[in-house]
């Protein structure tokens, strides 16, 4: 039974890279899949015209979201709405190479057990004019399949790699509450859910980054907050010891009181028992006994 592939746009203010990402799908030598363009509630006019022109077009239906919601949630919108059995992402600023749809079909068909698939990736820096292809060879086991805890280090796998919409439906779809660091909170999740991923070492796909691009503007803060919402899976698939004891000792310096005593706690079930991390954990239960014998006393 042939796949049936959904490209799943979501879009914002990007204006008329819109039509640049939609025509790098009329490009394509396999032109059999659906287009799903998801309009995030945007004022901003380019985008709504570029999103009314295209509508028209065979082989794509536009969403229109009556309020902003952030990508997580116009990802789940558009994936939620689609026809197909796999689902590509595709972010508005973006492009796909003409043969990435081929390339994604295939390797669907050479592991139909896989959840997902990933492959190499075109980054190209929109200031400098630089351009990489990312080898994502280096995350797959010799029999082609991806280690996750390859990804504990450096996260190099894209994060809009295709997948079933069975393993979106799995995992409860992306967490519409992060507005940020939403693709790698899916991909742990995944992970986590035991979702298993087939390498191509063909390109299918070109990130066009910015140094003003959403990716690029993430704090680092953000990124730690992501990690220890997501620590079992370095439990799985790394050192959560090591990593617990790591953010502990930045969200001390940022004042992060309840993040603190959440880490102290784990790291306290974990046998990791310092007296710093001992006081965190307890400082609850010794606050209000305190207070009373202050105000007693």
């Amino acid at each position: 039974m042939r796949d049936e592939l959904s490209v799943v746009i979501t879009c914002y203010q990007e204006g008329e890279l819109l039509r640049r990402a939609y025509e790098s799908l009329l490009r394509q030598t396999d032109k059999d899949f659906e287009i799903l363009i998801v309009n995030d509630g945007s004022s901003h006019e380019p985008t709504n015209q570029c999103c009314r022109v295209l509508e028209n077009q065979e082989r794509l239906r536009v969403i229109w979201r009556k309020r902003n919601g952030g990508v997580a949630a116009a990802r789940n919108t558009g994936c939620g709405a689609i026809n197909g059995d796999i689902i590509v992402p595709l972010d508005a600023d973006d492009v796909l190479p003409p043969k990435a749809i081929e390339v994604i079909r295939r390797t669907f068909q050479q592991a139909p057990e896989a959840d997902f698939v990933f492959g190499d990736y075109l980054k190209q820096n929109i200031e400098e004019g630089n351009k990489e292809i990312v080898s994502c060879a280096r995350l797959a086991s010799p029999d082609g399949w991806l280690e996750p805890q390859l990804l504990t280090g450096y996260w190099w796998m894209y994060g809009g790699s295709p997948f079933r919409k069975s393993m979106w439906k799995r995992i409860g779809g992306y967490d519409e509450k992060d507005y940020e660091t939403e693709d790698v909170d899916f991909w742990k999740r995944a992970f986590l859910a035991g979702a298993r991923g087939f390498y191509t070492r063909e390109m299918i796909y070109e990130w066009h980054c910015s140094r003003y691009g959403r990716n690029q503007q993430v704090p680092y803060e953000k990124w730690q907050f992501e990690v220890a919402k997501n620590i079992a899976f370095f439990d799985r698939f790394g050192d959560g010891l090591e990593r617990r004891k790591d953010l502990l000792n930045y969200f001390l310096k940022e004042g992060e009181v309840a993040v603190c005593q959440r880490l102290a706690w784990q790291l306290l079930r974990k046998g990791y028992f310092p007296f710093r991390v001992v006081l965190l954990a307890l400082l609850p239960y010794l606050i209000v006994p305190l207070w009373k014998w202050t105000h007693h006393s």
